[in-house]
């Protein structure tokens, strides 16, 4: 068990293992980092580049990042985590690093534009900050003077501090003109929970759910898991039914269960949801259960 481990690849066995490979350039290095430049491999061509940290803008959780800026070019060459960032600590998902698309994107504004023609006609021109603020600035002013605040709206993606200030300002002007994740994004999801279970985004009382999860297993064909204190998982594969069919007759008996994929369905039971609920949602499983092994059936 003490034995040195040898590498698969033979080329690894003339690699220098003095020191450990590192998961992130360490801050000291960071106003000098070296790398090669991938570009132009085999040729081991160096590249100098600052480490300089920011923060991702694609969602609200804000984790840090690491920009790497070439000296000589003073182009971005890739972003990664920044493990200094007391929040994620290095880590991000996918939309981290592809914010180097969006630096590049080739249809990016990168500046004002003012729409010169017709509306929908796409002709811009561009313009000065100072120009854009003072025109935007006028027709506030102007709406505000002529008892127009209904048609002042402004917009901000997803809410945050900033909203408590921005609110008082329009507050003070009479304005309820303020548009954000909350009434496009949110709202809709808020929607389909209303829609779909009468019940505006529940938050699960996992002390005291319950769940006749001991009755599922006894129906023919159905296996149950049980990932999360009030969820259970429904697997109808062995009912020879697809998952969605299956919802689709339980929805005409009055019980809504989510299909998950095509054999899987998902019973979620919240504070609102007593055991009789439960049970009924279990009589009309294996009732469909039933009613599938039965269609199956070679006749004698």
């Amino acid at each position: 068990m003490n034995e040195p481990r040898i590498p698969l690849n033979p080329d690894a066995q003339v690699l220098d293992t003095s020191s450990a490979l590192a998961s992130y350039p360490p801050v000291e290095k960071w106003d000098d980092w070296v790398e090669y430049d991938t570009a132009q491999w085999p040729r081991k061509v160096e590249k100098h580049c600052h480490v300089i940290p920011t923060i991702c803008f694609n969602c609200e959780a804000a984790c840090g990042l690491l920009g790497f800026v070439e000296k000589d070019t003073g182009h971005i060459r890739r972003f990664e985590g920044n493990p200094e960032h007391p929040g994620s600590r290095g880590r991000n998902c996918a939309k981290g690093p592809a914010t180097l698309n969006q630096v590049n994107d080739p249809e990016r504004i990168r500046y004002p534009l003012k729409r010169v023609g017709a509306r929908g006609a796409g002709k811009w021109e561009r313009v000065t900050w100072d120009e854009a603020l003072d025109d935007i600035a006028g027709r506030v002013r102007k709406a505000l003077l002529e008892e127009r605040r209904n048609e002042i709206m402004y917009h901000v993606g997803r809410p945050g501090h900033e909203l408590l200030y921005h609110q008082r300002i329009l507050h003070s002007w009479g304005i309820d003109g303020h548009n954000s994740h909350t009434n496009v994004c949110s709202a809709g999801a808020r929607a389909g929970y209303a829609f779909w279970s009468g019940i505006d985004r529940p938050s699960p009382d996992h002390a005291n759910a319950r769940l006749a999860s001991e009755a599922l297993r006894k129906i023919r064909g159905v296996k149950v898991s049980k990932p999360q204190t009030n969820i259970v998982i429904v697997d109808v594969g062995g009912t020879g039914i697809t998952a969605g069919e299956f919802s689709s007759r339980l929805k005409s008996k009055g019980v809504l269960m989510n299909a998950l994929n095509a054999t899987q369905l998902r019973l979620v039971t919240h504070y609102d949801v007593d055991r009789a609920g439960v049970e009924t949602a279990t009589r009309a499983i294996a009732e469909v259960a039933d009613v599938s092994k039965s269609s199956l059936a070679t006749p004698a």
